[in-house]
């Protein structure tokens, strides 16, 4: 489902966007250490980096990452945003709330205290 609607909506998007620089965060975390393991999101998300490969997007992606190589992607990403037109971010994995806040839960996740899992 989420495949058809991404296709739909890129196919929506005026010829000039293709032109400009976009660039995508793709992460999608299954294999968790400390919680249930999730069958889906790894999949989820190479399909979605291939999709969006295939429709010009510069994607820096990651599959179960732990924290320090989470917080280094999004560095990545956060770097890679200079000048960009577009940028998308697209996560599959636990996430979690917390006072109004959503979280991104790394794999190595204890979730015992929030500094262990608050991405900064």
């Amino acid at each position: 489902m989420l495949r058809v609607f991404f296709f739909l909506f890129l196919s929506l998007v005026p010829s000039f966007a293709h032109a400009a620089k976009r660039v995508a965060l793709v992460i999608g975390n299954s294999a968790y250490k400390n919680a249930p393991e999730l069958t889906n999101p790894r999949n989820d998300a190479a399909d979605m980096a291939s999709i969006l490969r295939v429709h010009g997007f510069d994607v820096i992606d990651g599959y179960d990452l732990d924290k320090p190589t989470l917080d280094r992607k999004v560095r990545d990403f956060a770097v890679a945003l200079q000048g960009a037109t577009v940028g998308l971010f697209f996560y599959a994995g636990h996430g979690l709330q917390v006072g109004g806040t959503n979280y991104i839960v790394p794999v190595d996740a204890q979730l015992t205290r929030p500094r262990h899992w608050i991405l900064r």
